[in-house]
């Protein structure tokens, strides 16, 4: 028998050791992987607020550069407008000799001679009469503007003047005649089309798609907007920002990330060749020919775009619902992290790709360090089960011969005891601590005896008590004048008969089918919501245990009336029951 008991403890030991091996072995590396994940966690988010705040500082700085040409191009606007409207001011024909500055050319064209600070250029379709001429000098006036917004703004590259005609005035002098195709119809595209006065009417300013510029400065935007005198249309005044010195300060400048600016199509608009990476792929010849078809809105130099987005890349983005934020998206089998800032002026998109070997290299080294940490206590953990379970073994052998065989008779007893056997008597022979034990148990049996005499009167006691108080307060629910409720869970269970009156409700089963707060006009007389009325007493009840408020409600025949309303929380654990009293109020 003894053998038997020992044989099955050191079999049910081992298991038990087995299993807690494993389970704590198990525990261990969901521990490491839960610790590896959650400071991976918080360091990515540290990281995006990081890149956000980052993003945020560089497009402010970017979205100055637009503001502050908006701001030179409104002066420009203000400039040519006066001169429009105020022609007697200003001794145009002195400032610039028409006579002696033009020259009409035999196809129609009109060409300022070189050396102006401006350069003239009309073209071959356009009309050549006195009030043309005219319009042509007093934009002449708009040389000194000019010169006075570049100095003050180094990323502006060229201004320009449109005149309603369809002539040409540009900022700085260069020979246009040399870069522009003399049929040339300024009007005829889009971008300048919808400055019109039909088309534009709020007279409002309008920035370009990205394009060549045919004068050499390379990929720009430009600013537009329509000038006025005496409310009529004169024409268009325009500011070019160069693209080169986006890229230089804000592309260039970030050497810790790499950065780039798309269009609203995800087509790359600013990026450094230089820096090329995976993210963007060249495209061939059909690609880049499909790029460069001639958009109406634009003028004809459309930029050609050779390179895109890479495409697992442009797929990421595109399936994104908003695409400003910190992002992670997998490009060629690498977890990529970016930020997206959206500028708002151009619908562009300002990219940061955060560098991510330097990004995890902190959480990469304390990962490792955890391993080995990890992995020394889980050898260590095992040496010591080992080592437990021969000590366990050996006290189990003695546990046996002297003590469990007693314990099994106690046991014994005690179930018999448990069954509701009080009176049975202990006969177990024991010595030492065993005997204590045995003598300890039937002090404990004979308290047991007592304590059930007096908990069996106490319980008789008690329930006689509660049925009278069940009365009482059944008789105080039904006969009460005020109208009585219980919710549970938001929803009636039962009502006393004063509330069916008082809202002319046909029984209990119509009011359980009613939502709580349902009988009352959409608005109180002090103009609060009902509803909301009826949740912040609600809310107020659940959180201190009780609410009081006055309110209009209504009967289900429509008929308004006051009531003074009580909320009362019952604890229950399981249901959240509120008990609702409604007092009516006699004005």
């Amino acid at each position: 028998m003894k053998v038997k008991i020992i044989s099955a403890f050191v079999l049910v030991l081992l298991a038990s050791v087995m299993i807690g091996a494993y389970l704590g072995l198990a525990s261990i590396n969901k521990s490491k992987e839960l610790i590896q994940d959650a400071s991976l966690s918080a360091l990515m988010k540290q990281i995006s607020l990081s890149s956000e705040k980052q993003s945020e500082y560089q497009i402010t700085l970017l979205t100055d550069i637009f503001h502050h040409a908006e701001s030179s191009l409104v002066s420009l606007q203000q400039a040519a407008q006066g001169y429009f409207e105020n022609t007697e001011l200003y001794n145009y024909k002195t400032n610039w000799d028409i006579d002696q500055r033009l020259i009409h050319q035999e196809n129609n064209q009109l060409v300022s001679k070189p050396g102006d600070t401006s350069t003239l250029l009309s073209f071959i379709q356009q009309e050549v009469n006195d009030e043309v001429l005219e319009s042509i000098s007093i934009s002449a006036m708009l040389d000194n503007d000019f010169e006075n917004i570049q100095d003050a703004n180094e990323n502006i590259a060229a201004m320009y003047f449109n005149g309603v005609s369809g002539y040409y005035r540009y900022f700085p002098g260069v020979s246009l005649v040399d870069v522009m195709a003399p049929d040339n119809d300024i009007y005829a595209f889009d971008i300048y089309n919808n400055l019109l006065p039909d088309k534009n009417p709020q007279r409002k300013t309008l920035w370009t798609p990205l394009y060549d510029d045919e004068a050499g400065n390379g990929n720009m935007i430009t600013a537009l907007a329509p000038v006025y005198a005496n409310d009529k249309f004169v024409g268009v005044v325009g500011i070019d920002i160069t693209i080169e010195k986006i890229l230089k300060n804000f592309i260039l400048r970030n050497t810790n990330n790499e950065s780039f600016i798309v269009d609203s199509e995800f087509r790359p608009a600013i990026f450094s060749e230089k820096r090329a990476s995976n993210l963007f792929v060249s495209l061939n010849e059909a690609q880049i020919e499909e790029s460069a078809e001639l958009n109406k809105s634009l003028p004809k130099n459309n930029v050609v775009h050779k390179r895109a987005l890479n495409p697992d890349l442009l797929q990421g983005l595109k399936s994104l619902d908003n695409p400003e934020g910190f992002h992670s998206i997998a490009v060629d089998g690498r977890k990529v992290h970016f930020t997206i800032t959206k500028i708002d002026k151009l619908n562009w998109y300002y990219v940061t790709v955060l560098a991510k070997e330097e990004m995890l290299s902190m959480p990469n080294e304390l990962n490792q360090e955890l391993e080995w940490i990890i992995n020394d206590l889980m050898i260590n953990s095992v040496t010591l089960y080992l080592v437990l379970l021969v000590l366990i073994v050996v006290v189990i052998s003695w546990i046996v011969s002297k003590i469990l065989e007693p314990i099994a008779q106690l046991t014994d007893t005690t179930k018999l005891i448990a069954n509701g056997d009080y009176d049975k008597e202990i006969k177990i022979v024991a010595s030492n601590e065993i005997k204590s034990l045995v003598d300890s148990f039937k002090l404990m049996q004979l308290s047991i005896l007592k304590q059930h005499d007096k908990l069996q009167d106490s319980i008789d006691s008690t329930s006689q008590q509660l049925i009278e108080q069940k009365h009482l307060f059944s008789e105080i629910y039904k006969n009460s004048s005020d109208g009585l409720s219980v919710m549970i869970d938001g929803q009636f269970n039962d009502c006393n008969d004063a509330l069916l009156k008082m809202f002319k409700i046909e029984s209990r089963e119509a009011l359980k089918n009613m939502a709580p707060g349902r009988l009352a006009p959409e608005c109180q007389p002090d103009g609060e919501d009902s509803a909301q009325m009826y949740l912040d007493a609600l809310a107020k009840c659940n959180k201190t245990g009780f609410s009081h408020h006055e309110r209009l409600v209504h009967d289900i025949n429509g008929e308004e009336f006051r009531i003074d309303a009580m909320l009362i929380k019952v604890n229950d654990n399981q249901r959240n029951i509120i008990y609702s009293i409604a007092r009516l109020i006699v004005e």
